[in-house]
């Protein structure tokens, strides 16, 4: 047994991370989706240490502690969806230098402050269908290419620290959440793909979509502008080996 690769134990009835995991150094992926786990304690994966992926979606999580994830130097993947997490320690992520794709969707998480920062090897991260009311782009780390936080109760695209010269995110999804206004501010210059649709937005400003030069979508339909100056939608010059890039504005 202590030869396996890949374990998979998802859709039974575990209450807790099995004892029998603990020390099982070749373990590459875990899967205990669908479960009835309520808390994953620091000694839960004690000595997996070439764990690259973990997916606990779908279980009966309401927190995450800094010890929980800590002993998993080598973990790329972390799935967390679906659970009904209300609160992430910070640091919680600290210890894993490798992770690359967080899935937090699905929880009923209000704060994401601090929590992200400092996993500085993130790539990927969903946190849509949670609570969250406040966003900044100060709270991501500064390589982040894949952000999802559709599905949340955000009003405002916060940018107050001027990042646009680090932001990395290439795919932004704010789809379905309380926004009223867009702005260049509140646009990276980096992204490609911008889903703003499903929400209240009634003002898109002048030169919102100007330097942002990798553009190759924008949906802003089912909103509620009523008028739009075109200057809103002029575009710094395209290559011409690049697409123009399509914008989507029906249904408001």
């Amino acid at each position: 047994c202590t030869s396996l690769q890949d374990l998979n134990l998802n859709g039974n009835k575990l209450k807790a991370v099995p004892q029998a995991l603990t020390d099982m150094l070749l373990l590459r992926t875990v899967d205990l989706g669908e479960n009835l786990i309520d808390n994953v304690n620091e000694t839960g994966f004690r000595g997996m240490t070439n764990l690259y992926g973990l997916r606990l979606i779908g279980n009966q999580l309401t927190n995450v502690t800094k010890q929980a994830f800590e002993n998993l130097p080598s973990l790329q993947i972390l799935n967390l969806a679906r659970n009904k997490i209300k609160y992430v320690e910070n640091g919680a992520f600290n210890n894993n230098p490798n992770l690359q794709a967080i899935r937090l969707d699905a929880n009923q998480l209000t704060d994401i402050n601090n929590l992200f920062i400092d996993v500085h090897s993130l790539l990927w991260l969903n946190i849509s269908d949670n609570q969250l009311e406040w966003f900044d782009y100060s709270l991501f780390p500064r390589n982040l290419q894949w952000l999802d936080v559709h599905k949340n109760f955000i009003q405002d695209l916060g940018n107050h620290f001027n990042l646009d010269a680090e932001i990395k995110i290439q795919t932004l999804d704010v789809s379905f959440n309380k926004l009223t206004k867009v702005t260049s501010a509140s646009i990276p210059n980096s992204v490609e793909l911008l889903f703003l649709n499903d929400n209240l937005i009634t003002d898109v400003e002048a030169h919102t979509f100007l330097r942002k030069t990798n553009l190759t979508r924008v949906d802003l339909y089912a909103n509620q502008i009523v008028g739009m100056n075109l200057s809103a939608l002029v575009l710094s010059p395209v290559d011409a080996d690049r697409p123009l890039p399509e914008f989507y504005i029906g249904g408001n």
